[in-house]
C-alpha cells in the first residue's frame, strides 16, 4: 500500500501544482520564495506520506503542509515584517478579487479572517466541511458556523446586486 500511496501523492502533486503555487504565492507575494516554499512542502509531503492515513483526504493534508510551511517561512524571514493576520486577509481577498465582482470582494473583506478562510476552502477549493475542520484544526461545527455566518453576513451586502440580475 505504501508504494501505491506514494504514487497517488505524486500524481496529486503533478495535477494540482498550479493551484498549490497560486495559494502559496498569495501568502508570500514573491515568485521565487513561493516556488521555494512549494518545493519545501513537496519534500515534506514525500518524506511523511506514510503518515497519510486516508488518500481521499490528500487535499486537506497537503494544504495543511502548504499553509504551515508558508507561515513558518514568513516567521523566519523578518524582511517581510507583516503580521500573519494581515497576510491572511491579503491572500484570501486576492483570491476572491480575481474571481468575483468588486462588490463581492468588498463584501468578503468585511468578514473575519476565520470566515474568509472557511469560505475560501469551501468554495474556491471545493473542500468538504470535515476536511476544512481537519485542515484548520477546528471542530466541524465551528467550521459550519463560520461558513453559515459568513454567508448570512454577505447576503444583505450583496442583495441589491442579486435583485438587479433578476
Amino acid at each position: 500500500m505504501s508504494k501505491k500511496k506514494k504514487q497517488i501523492l505524486e500524481l496529486y502533486l503533478l495535477k494540482k501544482q498550479q493551484d498549490h503555487y497560486r495559494y502559496v504565492y498569495s501568502i508570500i507575494k514573491h515568485r521565487d520564495d513561493a516556488l521555494d516554499v512549494v518545493q519545501e512542502s513537496i519534500l515534506k509531503a514525500l518524506k511523511s506520506y506514510h503518515q497519510l492515513k486516508d488518500t481521499t483526504k490528500i487535499n486537506a493534508w497537503f494544504y495543511r503542509i502548504l499553509m504551515t510551511t508558508s507561515y513558518d517561512y514568513l516567521r523566519k524571514n523578518k524582511k517581510y515584517n507583516t503580521q500573519l493576520s494581515e497576510v491572511s486577509k491579503l491572500h484570501l481577498s486576492s483570491y476572491f478579487d480575481q474571481y468575483a465582482d468588486i462588490d463581492l470582494a468588498d463584501a468578503i473583506s468585511t468578514l473575519s479572517v476565520n470566515e474568509q478562510t472557511a469560505l475560501y476552502f469551501r468554495y474556491y477549493e471545493d473542500m468538504k466541511n470535515e476536511d476544512i475542520a481537519k485542515l484548520l484544526g477546528e471542530n466541524i461545527n465551528t467550521v459550519k458556523t463560520r461558513i453559515y455566518g459568513a454567508l448570512k453576513k454577505l447576503y444583505p451586502l450583496l442583495e441589491p446586486n442579486i435583485k438587479e440580475e433578476k
